[in-house]
Parts: structure tokens; C-alpha cells; sequence
């Protein structure tokens, strides 16, 4: 029968419990196969962190507001409304995406039969700047392009080339992203079918879209 081991250790060994006092463990982890690590504070430290753990709770009470029988509820509310919000929140950002990418399709060239974007878009982050990519290369088989927005400061780039066009090996995503990075300060880079880039010059953004409509209409012929 196997047995298991215990013991207490914080340095120096005590000789009874009792000068241990008040003990609240703060940590516990694995640290090898079958072997564990509780990590605790003793005595008036232990205390010190009730009291720090304590004041925590009752500021967040002021917060929140209600008693404290009320904390759990209260904050439970709070964390629901803030998921409904963002789910919200997305959704709008999913709408004005799609819009986006209606009005790039009605702006999209044609040369010789390949459709060529080059666009700014009006997108909250990376996310949606992909599922517009994403639409744009499912509508547009024999076309290739970019879009580019400032998102907190910052330029971001994704460059997509259809597949019909793609077989042609004329031109690859990643191609064109760099081009484009170079202008705003940035780099990049990517898959054939889809690449993205950034930089921090947002006053070059729109050379940037230039440039890559240049570099894609060049590799077309």
C-alpha cells in the first residue's frame, strides 16, 4: 500500500503547530509527476492578507453597490451585461464590415476581366479586417487587392488575391502587402491567397493603397 507524505516547511522548522497561527495558502501547483506545491502565508502576514482581501471586496461592494450578501449577484449582473454588450457590439461591427465590403465591390476596377480594389476601410480591428478579406476573395475569383485602416493608432494591411487568379501565378498576397507596408513604415507578409501587413506612419496610408494598386496592376500586366 503506498503511502503519502505531508510536510511543513517555511524555512526553519517549528516545533508545534501553534506557532504556526493563522494559515491561508495563496498558491498551489504542480512541480513534478505526483508531487504538488501548496505555497501559504502564516501569522500575521496570513492576517495582513485577509485584511488587504477584505478591504478588495468592500471596495468592489461600493462599486456595484448593495450588501455584501448581494456581491456575488450584483457582480454576476454586471459581468452578463458586459458580455451581452460585447456580443452586441461585435454584431454591429460585423454589419458595418459587410457594408464595407458592398461598397468595395461597387468601387472594384476592371482590367482586361481581373478586378483590382484598393481600398480604406472604416474597421474596428484585425477580426473584421479578415472577414471582409475573407468575402472579398470568395467575390471577387479572378481579382486581387488590399484594404487598410488605422486601428489605435496604427496601420493595418491585408492584401488578398482570388483564386482564379491565384492558379495564374501572377501575383501573390504577400507581394503585395509588403509593397504596400514599405510606404506606411511597416512590414509584413503571408500566404499567397491572403497576407497582412502593418505600420506606423497613418498619414501614408492612402500612398500605401496606391502603391499596391501600382504593384498589382504591373504584376496583371
Amino acid at each position: 500500500v503506498g503511502t503519502r507524505s505531508k510536510e511543513l516547511c517555511g524555512g526553519t522548522h517549528v516545533e508545534r503547530t501553534g506557532q504556526i497561527g493563522q494559515f491561508l495558502i495563496v498558491s498551489e501547483s504542480a512541480i513534478g509527476s505526483g508531487v504538488r506545491r501548496i505555497e501559504a502565508l502564516t501569522g500575521t502576514e496570513a492576517r495582513a492578507r485577509v485584511v488587504e482581501r477584505g478591504r478588495t471586496l468592500e471596495a468592489i461592494r461600493e462599486l456595484v453597490g448593495g450588501t455584501r450578501d448581494e456581491l456575488l449577484a450584483r457582480t454576476t449582473e454586471l459581468v452578463k451585461a458586459r458580455e451581452e454588450l460585447d456580443r452586441k457590439s461585435h454584431q454591429d461591427e460585423k454589419t458595418k464590415a459587410a457594408a464595407e465590403v458592398d461598397r468595395i465591390l461597387a468601387s472594384a476596377e476592371d482590367f482586361s476581366g481581373v478586378k483590382v480594389v484598393a481600398a480604406r476601410v472604416d474597421i474596428a480591428g484585425q477580426e473584421m479586417l479578415r472577414e471582409a478579406g475573407d468575402i472579398l476573395r470568395l467575390k471577387l475569383t479572378k481579382g486581387a487587392g488590399i484594404i487598410g485602416a488605422v486601428v489605435e493608432g496604427k496601420v493595418l494591411l491585408l492584401a488578398f488575391v482570388g483564386d482564379s487568379l491565384l492558379s495564374e501565378k501572377r501575383i501573390a498576397a504577400g507581394d503585395v502587402a509588403r509593397e504596400a507596408a514599405r510606404v506606411v513604415g511597416g512590414g509584413g507578409g503571408g500566404k499567397p491567397h491572403m497576407a497582412t501587413a502593418g505600420g506606423h506612419d497613418v498619414a501614408a496610408l492612402d500612398k500605401a493603397l496606391a502603391r499596391a494598386r501600382e504593384f498589382i496592376l504591373e504584376r496583371i500586366g
